[in-house]
């Protein structure tokens, strides 16, 4: 599989800037933007020539929760102090077709 590599992708009103870090390997995050910062989406590459469906999995991941906070469906327990996802079929149904759509920015 080949992949695109934007340097920036909106989703819902919010413009994400993206950071490919190719000497690191902890994963993937994002913060929305905070105190005059951008938005941003951090993806570590370190990996990706020998495991390029890792980064295929942050993209999902990172894009799928970002989402669910878009359609108010991410929740933060404090007693497990974790994410929780709560949502029916329709919003599962609106987050592939999102989803999809942002794939197509990453993939050749």
């Amino acid at each position: 599989m080949k992949y695109k590599y934007p340097k920036k992708i909106t989703i819902g009103d919010t413009v994400f800037h993206i950071k490919y870090n190719w000497k690191k390997d902890n994963g993937a995050r994002f913060k929305y933007p905070t105190e005059g910062k951008k938005a941003r989406i951090e993806f570590d590459m370190l990996n990706h020539k020998t495991s390029p469906l890792q980064f295929l999995n942050f993209l999902i991941h990172e894009f799928k929760e970002i989402i669910q906070i878009e359609q108010c469906t991410r929740f933060y327990n404090r007693g497990h102090a974790n994410y929780e996802f709560h949502y029916d079929h329709i919003q599962h149904s609106d987050m592939c077709c999102r989803l999809t759509e942002l794939l197509t920015h990453f993939i050749k």
